[in-house]
């Protein structure tokens, strides 16, 4: 038999198990990601269960991919008339080499597996990512958690992947409820009785309102002195709020402070 026609022969053979191994496996990864993907938006669930659901899947649409695909990859080589077992001590040796080198991949998929299994965060979380005992870091929301890696969207909108094995110090912002802290700055003309007391009106009127007060758990209000800047003394104002909401809620907090304090200034004027 001629070469042209073992070709042809292999084709209709092996070379046809090849093609349906290698569809087979694409289908089979895009159906698991499809199905995950349906899944996560069907039904009605919490917040943060949905979370933890979208991060699940994610994970488990990349676990799965890897694993069909090398099961893939050694049966083509198979059908291929590569002889798979003569290539372990050669893989083996490779495996050793590389492995100095894939410390790194090995931690990374390592703290993975315990972000997902101990809920560090999920999917549309917003943490801030720091060295252990760093007030600052890195902050964003969670769009992507797999076992390798952690994408981030800053404010900015600046799409940042993080290794998980960089991840060490994580400030979730999105569990249980958040602290709103506003300074602010009073001319010292002004009675700081007379401030502080408009201060908490502003913010029980905050409160009152609809669009606001299912948003604020506890409400602002002047807890003190905080320092003294020059003809200035600031007071601090804080309350608690849902998490994810502390920004808005401070931002018109403030708004009507300055809006209210500037009125009092230019009548004392």
């Amino acid at each position: 038999m001629s070469s042209w026609d073992q070709l042809k022969e292999w084709a209709r053979t092996d070379g046809l198990i090849v093609v349906m191994l290698l569809t087979g496996t694409l289908l089979s990864v895009r159906f698991v990601r499809w199905a995950g993907k349906t899944v996560a938006e069907r039904g009605d669930r919490s917040a943060s269960a949905q979370a933890r659901l979208e991060t699940g899947v994610q994970a488990f649409g990349w676990a799965f991919a890897a694993v069909a695909w090398s099961i893939c990859v050694v049966s083509v080589l198979s059908r291929c008339n590569v002889p798979v077992a003569s290539l372990i001590p050669a893989a083996s040796v490779i495996g050793i080499g590389l492995g100095f080198g894939a410390q790194r991949v090995v931690g990374d998929v390592l703290a993975g597996f315990f972000l997902l299994a101990e809920r560090t965060y999920v999917v549309g979380d917003t943490i801030r990512v720091a060295d252990p005992g760093e007030l600052g870091g890195l902050t964003g929301r969670v769009e992507e958690v797999t076992l390798r890696v952690t994408r981030l969207r800053t404010f900015d909108g600046d799409l940042v992947t993080l290794p998980n094995s960089e991840v060490r110090q994580v400030a979730n912002t999105s569990h249980g409820w958040a602290r709103i802290v506003v300074d602010v700055p009073v001319d010292d003309r002004l009675d700081l009785d007379v401030a502080a007391t408009a201060i908490n009106a502003l913010a029980r009127d905050l409160c009152a309102e609809e669009r606001w007060s299912a948003h604020i758990l506890e409400p602002p209000t002047v807890m003190g002195v905080e320092r003294l800047e020059g003809d200035r003394t600031v007071l601090r104002v804080s309350g608690k709020v849902e998490p994810q909401h502390q920004w808005e809620v401070a931002r018109e907090l403030r708004s009507r402070i300055a809006t209210r304090l500037r009125s009092f200034e230019d009548s004392s004027s």
